[in-house]
């Protein structure tokens, strides 16, 4: 089209809509077409197996890593691109800002580098299936749409949280593993976040893209995005909102036959209810709603607040539903003559009932549950004991072991025999559960409890790189996580601290010279712990009592001089 014809064309189109035709001139203005590579060509060390797709932004490559024996995709920026001086120096500053990311719902970027003029981005090549590929034309159920939606808003919750934003949130950016779980993908217009006063995700980012450039995929834009204004986290709301209704539905909130159409839906249309397409929950619309609202200050302000209502949503569509029946705690005898070890794990907490709570039914039958496990290096010292470390997870149906040779942290579903390692998780010295079981905090280090300098870390369950949250001053005893899942509580030689549970400063909250053992547990609002110590300073009575955090208080509930004190509570927070 001649730019006379195209002007004529808007003219008629934008019906006088000036920020609508600012907004499509805009993105009439696509990058050109980029270096076209062979199979068997190589850039660095990547050698090019075949094309994977073509982008706006540039080619992306399946290559093989020949320094690392590894496969990757590799993005080559488009010509028209690659020749702007200021925009390739921007994509590759972020490109290395998202490498720094450490993340299980995120594909990990390589390296950014260049060879012989041409500039590339090496990422994680991830086999599976596009999410766009998997959702069928009536939706996604919605159990499953909430497992991915998790997943997708914790990986842009920890984006934003680095100071980025992703800019082109689709289903064809996400893809799905062959173990079911989503990694995000394509950076290639990611931006710093900018801050957005007190509700955004990071008040430190600097704002390096420049008003008035319109990027991203037209049918998953914002409409601060079409417009070509800054942006925030909130932004990637409202095209994840977009995301959410198609695995929803299907379909896409915004459909059009033109570019021009389309944004003006995107500006100034509401979408048609997901519950007019598809059977899901009042309460999914209305989140999916919320998303999709023009006015950023009326949807969720940040990507962790969603993440959170996803949550939710998930524990309420699941609350009533009958617990599946126990596993069977037989072992047949070919099991138990391979068995090296048979740790047997019993819960008996019938007499401690009535110890504590007089007003406990009485007689009321307790079932017990035993497992056997056979770790390998788990070896008896001179008495014969097993001296390790056994954490049960809150659904009940995983655990967490330590060899007690070399310390390597290990995990197993409850009634299965096979075990796998966590890959790094060495020198355990003792593992716990996040209260969603998502997440297990350990510490680790030589001679955790008799020497300083042990690390306090925390890995996700399903896979990811751990996170060392603080390196502590003294020997460690040990930690839990507080039951909102914000926190670590944790104790060593000096007394008991919180660490917030992504990290942070540590405040402390309990003096060294109450605490006899460093057993405890965090009741519910965070508030109050039971704890193992002294019932009466100087005197060697100790006991389970509970403690309000901050204050020198506490009120003895059981007088016991128990080595092994290891309390719990029911739900109701009254035994």
């Amino acid at each position: 089209m001649r730019p006379g014809e195209r002007a004529a064309f808007l003219d008629s189109a934008c019906g006088g809509d000036s920020a609508l035709r600012a907004a499509v001139e805009r993105l009439l203005d696509d990058g050109g077409p980029s270096l076209e590579l062979a199979p068997g060509e190589s850039l660095a060390q990547y050698r090019i197996e075949k094309k994977l797709g073509q982008g706006g932004m540039g080619a992306v490559y399946l290559a093989h890593d020949t320094r690392l024996n590894r496969k990757a995709a590799v993005k080559v920026l488009t010509t028209e691109h690659a020749a702007n001086e200021q925009y390739r120096r921007r994509l590759l500053r972020e490109a290395r800002a998202a490498a720094a990311l450490n993340h299980p719902n995120i594909v990990t970027v390589y390296e950014t580098a260049s060879d012989r003029g041409v500039d590339f981005i090496a990422m994680e090549f991830v086999a599976g299936h596009r999410l766009d590929e998997l959702i069928p034309k009536k939706g996604l159920a919605q159990k499953q749409l909430l497992k991915y939606a998790i997943q997708i808003a914790d990986g842009l919750a920890c984006l934003h949280q680095a100071g980025l934003l992703h800019r082109d949130l689709k289903p064809a950016n996400i893809m799905i593993d062959a173990g079911g779980r989503a990694r995000i993908l394509d950076f290639g217009l990611a931006k710093d976040v900018p801050a957005t006063g007190p509700s955004a995700e990071t008040s430190t980012a600097t704002v390096i893209t420049q008003a008035g450039i319109v990027v991203g995929t037209t049918a998953y834009l914002s409409p601060e995005q079409a417009e070509g204004r800054d942006l925030d986290a909130r932004s990637d709301v409202f095209s994840f909102g977009i995301v959410l209704y198609q695995m929803a539905t299907g379909h896409l909130p915004f459909d059009a036959d033109s570019r021009v159409a389309l944004l003006a839906k995107i500006l100034k249309e509401d979408p048609e209810p997901p519950r007019a397409i598809a059977s899901i929950s009042p309460e999914l619309e209305r989140l999916i709603l919320r998303c999709l609202r023009k006015d950023p200050s009326r949807r969720y302000q940040t990507m962790a607040d969603l993440r959170v209502a996803l949550e939710d949503l998930e524990l309420e569509s699941t609350a009533g539903v009958p617990a599946p029946p126990p596993a069977s705690s037989r072992f047949n005898a070919r099991t138990a003559a391979l068995a090296a070890l048979a740790l047997v794990a019993l819960v008996a907490i019938g007499f401690l009932a009535a110890k504590v709570w007089p007003g406990a039914p009485q007689g009321a039958a307790l079932r017990t549950i035993k497992f056997t496990i056979n770790p390998a290096n788990l070896v008896r010292g001179a008495d014969g004991q097993i001296d390790t470390e056994i954490s049960v997870s809150h659904n009940g149906k995983h655990i967490a072991y330590v060899e007690n040779q070399g310390g390597q942290l290990w995990i197993r579903d409850i009634d299965q025999e096979s075990a796998r390692p966590v890959p790094g998780a060495t020198q355990v010295y003792q593992a716990f559960w996040s209260p969603d079981d998502r997440f297990i905090g350990y510490s680790s280090g030589a001679n955790c409890g008799t020497s300083a300098g042990c690390d306090l870390m925390r890995i996700p369950v399903e896979g990811g790189v751990a996170v060392s949250l603080l390196k502590l001053a003294r020997p460690f005893r040990r930690a839990n996580w507080s039951s909102d899942g914000q926190t670590i509580v944790f104790c060593d030689t000096a007394g008991m601290y919180t660490v917030p549970a992504r990290g942070g400063p540590v405040t402390p909250i309990v003096e060294h010279s109450h605490i006899e053992h460093p057993s405890f547990l965090d009741l519910p609002g965070g508030k109050r712990a039971v704890l193992y110590q002294s019932v009466e300073p100087g005197q060697r009575v100790h006991g389970l009592c509970v403690r309000v955090l901050g204050e020198d208080k506490f009120r003895a509930i059981l007088a016991t001089n128990s080595n092994n004190p290891y309390p719990t509570y029911s739900r109701s927070e009254e035994r």
